[in-house]
């Protein structure tokens, strides 16, 4: 008797296509391996405030997706026991985890984008402590993401050597501000209390399971590689590789940046400096990968972020500023109604005249560029493939420019993104790094990248 498919049609059993089972095997496995991390993000947080954060939500429609997949695998045993299997039923079951998973993809990457801001709201806490520690904790970062790329760190691992050095200081947050803004010299009962940031910091990120690292760096960062540092005493290659690589980027920054009792010293000061602790307080290979990034030039745009302007109070305030006017350029191109934005549009003109008013009131260069998602030639793409790949640039985008830039969707297919106080080649750092973030994340066969500074 003829049996019924998925779709309700009748059709006659055939013999089982093998090369559709395992296409939908590897598909279900595909999907799987995207149902990553379901970790809680910030162990502090209620209940409900995880459900009011979309946790809740992302965990359900995680469990939806499970249930369709292991419903999947049922019914591919069953028909491979009955040797039958149909390539409707293939179909049907990747057209549904498809679109859950789709759904799950999104909620993974509003979470992934959560995990990001919980960080920098953290980062910027600290920071906010003291006007003369404005942004160390993002320099620190960056000098730590280069050093990390340098020594040919995965990619994975640059991320979460980043999101450890945002992070290193953390524990300064529990240290009272008379100790912390203390010019003159400190007591010993006062010393201590500065150097227990270190274990409060390990404390306080310890249940963040999604950056695993980062008790071992706050807690590590102040040991030297002779054993004479706090709060363990460790010694060489006891101390993790991160916090070792952490340490430099730390030391060079304090004394890059402007204190209340001093102005910043000049790089070739600190390079005699750092080098005064080769072996006893840095490990000397990582201190070699530093100052050879400092000697080729490649530290200094970030250099900058040490003598942005102040004229909004704070580099949160800035970056608050220029996001704001990020979005209303990009409101204005889209008010236009073109479909895509080129170079010599009355709105680059108009965009030109805004980057000249930017670097006339905060004494700084700025760059807009406009970055276009095109469908690679002979392929046929869905409003929804646009959508969600227009989800990935800006994903991309803001996970990139974290103290560098803003962005903001200014049409379809394109993105406006206003990069401060950068130099031409670190303008193309950033994009290069903003389009491999994206090809992680969408299948460079769908989909090509371009752009063009305005």
């Amino acid at each position: 008797m003829p049996k019924k498919n998925p779709s309700g049609r009748e059709k006659a059993p055939q013999e089982m296509n093998a090369a559709a089972v395992e296409r939908f095997l590897e598909t279900s496995r595909t999907l799987t391996a995207a149902m990553i991390s379901l970790d809680i993000l910030v162990a502090a947080l209620s209940v409900s405030e995880l459900l009011a954060n979309g946790f809740g939500a992302r965990v359900l429609t995680g469990l939806a997706l499970v249930s369709c997949i292991l419903l999947g695998y049922i019914a591919v045993y069953q028909n491979r026991r009955n040797e039958r299997f149909h390539d409707d039923y293939y179909s049907f079951y990747k057209d549904e985890l498809a679109r859950r998973s789709g759904v799950a993809g999104q909620r993974i990457n509003a979470s992934e984008e959560l995990t990001s801001q919980v960080i920098e709201t953290l980062a910027d806490a600290i920071d906010a402590r003291d006007e003369y520690t404005t942004g160390h904790s993002y320099r620190v970062s960056e000098y730590a993401r280069l050093m990390g790329e340098a020594m040919k760190l995965s990619p994975a691992e640059v991320e979460s050597l980043r999101r450890e050095a945002l992070l290193h200081d953390v524990g300064k947050i529990g240290i009272p501000d008379a100790v912390l803004g203390k010019v003159g010299r400190l007591s010993e009962q006062e010393a201590l209390a500065i150097r227990s940031h270190t274990t409060i910091g390990a404390d306080i990120v310890s249940r963040l399971t999604s950056i695993p690292g980062a008790a071992a760096v706050a807690r590590s960062h102040h040991e030297r590689f002779d054993g004479k540092g706090y709060p363990m005493g460790l010694r060489g290659e006891e101390i993790p590789l991160h916090a070792r690589i952490i340490a430099v980027a730390d030391s060079f920054d304090a004394m890059h940046s402007d204190r209340i009792h001093r102005k910043g010293l000049p790089p070739e000061v600190i390079r005699g400096e750092l080098e005064k602790g080769r072996g006893t307080q840095f490990d000397p290979k990582c201190l070699n990968v530093f100052l050879e990034l400092l000697a080729d030039g490649k530290l200094n745009p970030v250099f900058s972020l040490s003598s942005r302007m102040r004229k909004e109070g704070t580099q949160i305030e800035l970056r608050s500023a220029l996001q704001a006017r990020c979005e209303q350029e990009a409101e204005a191109i889209r008010r236009d109604k073109k479909p895509i934005l080129s170079v010599n549009d009355d709105a680059a003109t108009r965009i030109k005249s805004a980057q000249s008013a930017l670097a006339l009131k905060y004494s700084q260069r700025f760059n807009f560029v406009v970055v276009t998602l095109v469908p690679k030639e002979g392929q046929m793409v869905s409003r929804s493939e646009i959508q969600q790949a227009m989800g990935a640039i800006s994903f991309a985008a803001k996970n990139t420019l974290e103290g560098a830039g803003v962005c903001s969707y200014c049409g379809e297919t394109q993105l406006l993104v206003l990069l401060y106080d950068t130099s031409t080649n670190s303008v193309d750092m950033l994009l290069q790094r903003i389009y491999l973030d994206f090809y992680r994340l969408v299948d460079s066969r769908r989909f090509d990248l371009t752009h063009f500074e305005i």
